[in-house]
């Protein structure tokens, strides 16, 4: 009993070191006290049970208690297990299933006394030194699949685990393990004296491990620390075989001719023989031993000094930072025999540092993560400045509060250590290492050798880096300087615009003036000689009439063009049908059409859906579109209206439409296509200026097309012309497309849209303008869908 009791001591004191450093973070921390509380009560009931203290009625007997704490230590061992190694949550919820179904089976045979299968043999009894029965056997049968499962699971999670240490951790369980699941067999079993105190032992030293790997942040490197055992073992037998042999040879090794001499002189002279062989012998045999074990007892053959020499030897006098990266992760991946680096450059950001990789492959290109300047990573770079590595980032309680995109950002670089790469405070890189070829942890020599690779990167680093800058700026001022360029030519072009405006504007409003200033002077003449004719003063107040609408529609024009810039267009938007728009649109230019022999060709427009627009304000865009059609298209020339559904929704209900105005003129050099939308623009020599609005290559002052823009704009669609160029004898054309939605969208924050306005019509081919009468002209069909005007 005192042996028991003292156990539970030893348990209790467990129970002490794993409260004491408890971080409120593993799970495993709480499932460790439980066992160690669980422990102690179960090393109370052996002890009182082996001096029979405790009794217990039918039918529950000291048999089954036994039994019952046997499979409640493995049940807490497995769950300590699953818990230390991170297993899933659902899989140890359905291990508890799995639990309560073995404990049900064993209880119920243990209480309905079941004969069992196997311990009816006396030997097997006898052995033991207890009586078999089924509920034992279930319950062996059982604890043997949870220790295999339990086994397998640990070392399935040892093969993938994703870093040295935290393999280091699993390894370091998977021996710790069976001590517990065999001590608590061994001690279930109740052997006779002194074997049962051999299994209390087992599971104590499995408990002490445990409680070691629970509350220690890095445990022992058992793959280390056997490679040292195996190394020093091997020197040892080596050179106790050299000195056992000399003492050998001191015993039964004579020379010959010192017959004469004492015995003890001989011995005295074999042995100093002997010494000063395995003396000469030692050099040689230590440097062999060296030589053959390096990869035993040394896994890093690389001397710290040459490995500092060597790098800093080939970083220096790199100034391009691409080629600096690429050179120092790969001596890096050399030196410490790594399978990937990263050289990840810091530029501070406000409250924060942007990590990005330089030089990286396509896969990991794109990666781009932040630390912020409160982060624990942030501050144990640059306050404490040593290698970081990435097994404490994920599992001690000092870096808990780290932001879980820094450890997303971290996590996807699959490396092992980050050493930072910086001076005074100041944080200009980081070196990402690891993993190692072999797998092995970093040593602390090894880390140190990092430490100073990444010292001697701060210079380098900085002045790749600043020629880099240099070659940035240097290329935002060539840039900046070509834009300059582009923007001297254009303000030289608006100059130009402007002078050519106050050219075009003068002769547009000379013309009619001088008109009015004409007639005006005649009619007053008549007047004054008393020779006024009905007839003559009407056709004269006509020509006066027309004269000064052509100075309004000028003075017009400037000013919609002015309220343009001011956003200051009126629009007043109602449910439009856009083929009366270009009904519209055409009419007033019917007669120029027909004097000029063109034909107008209409298609699709009666197809197209009710919009919400400006009918006004529309009109006013295609009638500017027709009328540079007309202007630059010769005689005999082809103008094409055609409209179409430009895009449609999920259901299949219009969006937008196109309408397109096409024209078999000479054509828009493509260095125009965007400037002709400028006001005041136009395409020609001033000189060339024509006031006429629709003779062949007239030009008005360089309105029209900005003012259209501008009423597409306002219904929140778009303009823009195609051609392939300009030629008056080839005749490339050009086309005008006009996007529209059919609810623009401002109507779409003030009203929920209407089914009827969604609707289209059929597609059908129908002609635009059927029976159109234009100023007493009737239009006619023709065969191709055409208008002959």
């Amino acid at each position: 009993m005192f042996a028991t009791l003292a156990l539970a001591a030893i348990y209790l004191i467990l129970l002490g070191l794993a409260i004491l450093r408890r971080s409120r973070r593993d799970p495993a921390e709480g499932w460790m006290l439980v066992y160690c509380i669980y422990s102690v009560l179960l090393m109370v009931l052996y002890g009182f049970a082996a001096e029979g203290r405790i009794n217990f009625s039918p039918p529950l007997t000291m048999s089954t208690v036994i039994l019952v704490g046997f499979m409640i230590s493995t049940a807490l061992a497995g769950y300590l297990t699953l818990s230390y190694l991170t297993i899933d949550r659902q899989i140890q919820l359905a291990s508890v299933i799995l639990l309560l179904i073995w404990f049900g089976a064993v209880i119920t045979v243990q209480i309905t006394g079941t004969p069992p299968f196997i311990g009816t043999q006396a030997w097997f009894s006898d052995t033991l030194g207890l009586d078999i029965t089924l509920a034992i056997e279930l319950a062996f049968i059982g604890w043997l699949v949870i220790t295999l499962l339990l086994l397998f699971v640990s070392w399935y999670a040892f093969t993938t685990a994703p870093l040295p240490l935290y393999a280091n951790r699993i390894l370091f369980w998977t021996v710790v393990l069976p001590l517990l699941l065999f001590g608590d067999a061994l001690s279930a079993a109740w052997l006779r004296e002194p074997w049962n105190y051999v299994a209390y032992a087992i599971r104590l030293v499995g408990t002490v491990g445990a409680v070691y790997a629970v509350i220690t942040h890095r445990v022992i490197d058992l793959r280390e620390a056997i490679r040292q055992f195996i190394s020093r073992f091997i020197i040892t037998v080596i050179y106790g075989s050299l000195i056992v042999g000399g003492v050998m040879a001191t015993a039964y090794i004579r020379i010959p001719g010192t017959e004469h001499l004492p015995s003890y002189t001989q011995r005295w002279i074999v042995g100093i023989i002997a010494a000063l062989i395995i003396a000469l012998l030692i050099p040689p045999i230590t440097s062999l031993i060296r030589l053959l074990m390096r990869n035993l007892i040394s896994r890093s053959a690389t001397d710290p000094a040459e490995a500092v020499r060597r790098y800093g030897q080939r970083i220096s006098g790199m100034i391009d930072l691409e080629k600096l990266a690429s050179v120092a992760v790969k001596t890096i991946n050399e030196l410490l025999a790594t399978r990937r680096s990263y050289l990840l450059l810091a530029t501070p950001k406000e409250d924060q540092v942007a990590l990005e990789i330089v030089g990286a492959s396509e896969s990991k290109a794109d990666l781009v993560g932040f630390l912020s300047t409160d982060s624990p990573i942030y501050k144990h770079f640059s306050n404490i400045r040593h290698p970081l590595l990435q097994f404490d980032i994920q599992y001690h309680k000092r870096y808990i509060t780290v932001p879980e995109s820094e450890r997303s950002f971290l996590n996807r670089l699959e490396t092992d250590i980050y050493a930072p790469v910086g001076d005074n405070d100041k944080l200009v890189g980081i070196l990402a290492v690891g993993p190692k070829i072999n797998d092995d942890p970093f040593r602390p020599n090894e880390i140190e050798l990092l430490e100073a690779l990444a010292t001697q990167t701060v210079a380098a680093l900085e002045n790749a880096r600043l020629v880099t800058d240099l070659r940035s700026l240097n290329e935002e001022m060539l840039t900046l300087n070509e834009n300059l360029l582009e923007t001297n030519e254009r303000l030289e072009r608006i100059d130009e615009v402007k002078s050519d405006f106050i050219t075009i504007a003068s002769h547009e409003l000379r013309t009619p003036l001088t008109q009015v200033q004409g007639y005006s002077d005649l009619l007053k003449e008549m007047a004054e000689r008393r020779i006024l004719d009905p007839n003559e003063t009407s056709d004269i107040t006509q020509n006066l009439s027309r004269a000064s609408q052509r100075m309004a529609d000028i003075i017009t024009a400037m000013l919609e063009v002015s309220q343009l810039d001011v956003d200051k267009l009126d629009l007043t938007f109602s449910d439009t049908n856009l083929s009366m728009v270009i009904k519209l649109a055409v009419e007033p230019y019917a007669e120029a059409i027909r004097k000029r022999k063109q034909v107008l060709v209409g298609k699709g427009l009666s197809n197209l859906p009710t919009i919400q627009g400006d009918l006004k304000r529309l009109v006013q865009a295609f009638q500017n579109l027709i009328t540079n059609a007309i202007k630059f298209t010769p005689d005999g020339g082809k103008i094409e209206i055609t409209g179409q559904v430009y895009d449609k929704d999920n259901e299949g209900n219009p969006l937008s439409v196109r309408i397109s105005v096409t024209d078999n003129g000479i054509g828009i050099d493509e260095k125009h296509h965007e400037l002709i939308f400028e006001k005041f623009y136009r395409v020609g020599a001033v000189e060339l200026h024509s006031s006429g609005t629709t003779k062949f290559k007239g030009a008005g002052p360089g309105l029209g097309l900005p003012l259209a823009q501008g009423i597409v704009e306002g219904h929140g669609g778009r303009i823009w012309v195609e051609s392939e160029g300009y030629d008056e004898n080839k005749r490339h054309g050009s086309t005008f497309h006009v996007v529209l939605p059919v609810k623009p969208p401002q109507l779409k924050k003030q009203q929920p849209e209407k089914a009827s306005e969604k609707k289209t019509k059929e597609a059908k081919p129908e002609l635009i303008l059927p029976g159109l009468k234009l100023e007493g002209l009737e239009t006619e069909p023709t065969g191709d869908d055409t208008i002959q005007l």
